[in-house]
């Protein structure tokens, strides 16, 4: 059964969330994956992101969104839309679902750009009004990203390589600041990229 979370106690704050099971569902092992942590010490955790894995793999179809004030989605805190590695029924569900529900905002994080398959679903998304999108960029990824996406890098180390874009540093890595009261990144703006320090 597919669980949405809705997180008090975590950076996100209150916000709806959702996430796959890391590495299955990626398209590469990060070396610095936090959500590997999180399943190994978690058993719960390992449970929710399985099933929501297998429900979008058996029924094509992410279920109705809970009931939110604020109406803010963080999609893919834990793995990716490469569900059985190149399976692209999960990002073509997603865009269902953000279609439904054109009066929330969805805001996360993907690598699946890497792969052929996913650069057309990746831009039907990225069209959506309420969709901001973020590539995610590094050394494993390599350098060679499509345009018109805002992205999201982990080094500072890295910020020479992307000429004429300016990066913005999250305000949880600085000041501690919940997603849910900082909103920065999650209105849609072009060239808006983060610097996600770990």
């Amino acid at each position: 059964m597919f669980k949405y979370a809705k997180e008090q106690k975590s950076k996100l704050g209150k916000i709806i969330n959702f996430s796959f099971l890391p590495v299955l569902t990626c398209v590469q092992d990060c070396k610095y994956c936090y959500a590997k942590k999180i399943v190994r010490i978690y058993k719960n955790s390992f449970k929710r992101f399985n099933e929501n894995s297998i429900h979008i793999l058996k029924t094509g179809n992410f279920p109705d969104l809970p009931k939110s004030k604020n109406k803010l989605v963080r999609f893919l805190v834990s793995g990716d839309f490469a569900l059985k590695g190149n399976s692209t029924i999960g990002i073509y569900a997603f865009i269902d679902l953000v279609h439904r529900y054109p009066d929330y905002k969805f805001f996360g994080f993907t690598k699946t750009w890497t792969k052929k398959e996913f650069l057309k679903p990746l831009n039907v998304l990225n069209s959506y009004k309420n969709v901001n999108l973020f590539l995610s960029i590094d050394s494993q990824t390599g350098f060679n990203y499509p345009k018109n996406f805002n992205l999201a890098i982990t080094s500072l180390e890295d910020i020479n390589r992307f000429k004429g874009k300016r990066f913005f540093t999250c305000n949880h890595s600085k000041n501690k600041i919940n997603c849910d009261t900082c909103l920065v990144c999650i209105p849609k703006r072009n060239n808006f990229n983060l610097l996600l320090p770990i």
